[in-house]
C-alpha cells in the first residue's frame, strides 16, 4: 500500500489494472469459498435520480448501469439520507444517520473507531479493496477495513445489505436496514417514513434541513433559520409547486409529518 499522492491520470491507470486483475482473483477464491457471495459497491458522485436510460432519460445513454437494473433490481422509490459528500459516504459505511456517526461536513474526519461493513467483511475473511474518491477531509492514507487502497485526498490531484447477504451479523448501533427481502419480493413491515437531514456548511448558502418523507407527503423544516417550512403534497402535488404549510385542510397530514419527525430523531440518536 501506498499513502503517496497520485495524479489523475495514475488514479485511472491503477483503477483499470485494478479492474482487470480483480476478477482472476475472485475466480481462485471462488473455490474456497463456493457459499460466499462477493461484491462490488459502485457510488457514483452527483448523479441525479433519472439520470440513466433505463430511468427513462430522454438523451443519456447509460447501458452498463441499464444491464445491472435488468439483471438485478431496480429501486424507484429510494431516498438520500443527506446530500452532502463526506456525510453521505459515512451514511453508507455505518448504516447510521449522520447525527448519529457524527460527520455532518465535509471537513470532519471519519473516525477510525465507527464500526463499518468493510472492517466486518474484511474480519470475515473477505478480501477488501477501495478504490476512488474518500473525500473525508484530510484523509489520504489507507482506512482502516481495506487490504487495498488506491485513493487521494479531498477532491484528488488533477494533473449494510452486504453484511445479511453474507451472513455476517450487523455492527452495533447501524440504523440501516437490509433490504435483501425487498430483492425477493418480501416488503411486508418496510418502513413507512424516511428521515432527511443536512447541516450548514460554509461557504455554501444550504441552511440546515430536518425533514420527512412519507408515500404521499414530504415535510421540510429548517431550524436554524427563519424559513417557512414547507409540506407538499406528492400525489397531487409531484413537483412541488404548492407548500401547503399554511393551508387548514392539510392540517392534519401537518401534525402526522411533524410527530414522524420527531419520533425518527428520537429513535435514531
Amino acid at each position: 500500500m501506498s499513502d503517496s499522492k497520485i495524479t489523475r491520470g495514475e488514479f485511472i491507470t491503477r483503477t483499470g489494472a485494478a479492474a482487470v486483475t480483480l476478477p482472476f482473483i475472485s475466480i481462485d477464491s471462488a473455490f474456497a469459498a463456493t457459499e460466499r457471495p462477493n461484491f462490488v459497491f459502485i457510488l457514483t458522485d452527483d448523479q441525479r435520480y433519472d439520470a440513466m436510460s433505463c430511468a427513462g432519460h430522454p438523451f443519456l445513454k447509460t447501458p452498463n448501469i441499464d444491464r445491472i437494473a435488468k439483471e438485478g433490481a431496480l429501486f424507484r422509490n429510494a431516498f438520500v439520507a443527506i446530500s452532502l459528500c463526506a456525510p453521505s459516504r459515512a451514511c453508507f459505511l455505518t448504516g447510521r444517520y449522520a447525527h448519529s456517526h457524527g460527520i455532518k461536513d465535509n471537513k470532519t474526519q471519519l473516525s477510525d473507531d465507527l464500526p463499518t461493513w468493510p472492517k466486518t467483511l474484511q474480519k470475515a475473511g473477505y478480501d477488501t479493496a477501495f478504490i476512488g474518491k474518500w473525500h473525508q477531509d484530510g484523509q489520504e492514507d489507507p482506512r482502516p477495513g481495506f487490504n487495498r487502497w488506491v485513493s487521494f485526498k479531498g477532491q484528488g490531484i488533477y494533473d449494510d445489505p452486504m453484511l445479511d447477504i453474507a451472513g455476517e451479523k450487523l455492527p452495533e448501533g447501524v440504523q440501516g436496514r437490509s433490504f435483501k427481502p425487498l430483492l425477493s419480493g418480501k416488503n411486508k413491515g418496510w418502513r413507512q417514513d424516511w428521515l432527511y437531514e443536512y447541516w450548514y456548511e460554509k461557504p455554501f448558502v444550504t441552511p440546515t434541513i430536518r425533514g420527512v418523507r412519507t408515500e404521499r407527503w414530504k415535510y421540510v423544516e429548517y431550524p436554524e433559520s427563519n424559513d417557512p417550512a414547507e409540506l407538499w403534497d406528492l400525489k397531487s402535488d409531484p413537483k412541488e409547486t404548492k407548500n401547503l404549510i399554511n393551508d387548514p385542510s392539510k392540517a392534519e397530514a401537518l401534525a402526522d409529518m411533524r410527530k414522524r419527525l420527531e419520533r425518527l430523531v428520537k429513535e435514531t440518536k
